[in-house]
């Protein structure tokens, strides 16, 4: 798996918690935030920027939000 693959997945991650914090326990579609480290991860994926992808990878897996 190469590290698009891997960010992707994260970014999913990241939309769907925020997805499940926005809804609640509301049946119907709510609008929810995208995390700004995955708005980030985007970004590096749409420049093709492997080391930042995987630095901001790294940071999402350890929940070290402080070295950003």
């Amino acid at each position: 798996m190469s590290w698009h693959d891997k960010v992707k997945e994260a970014i999913a991650e990241q939309c769907e918690e925020s997805r499940k914090q926005a809804r609640g326990n509301r049946k119907n579609h709510v609008s929810y935030r995208v995390p700004e480290l995955a708005q980030a991860m985007v970004k590096s994926l749409d420049e093709d920027d492997e080391h930042e992808g995987k630095r901001l990878l790294l940071i999402y897996r350890t929940g070290a939000l402080s070295l950003i």
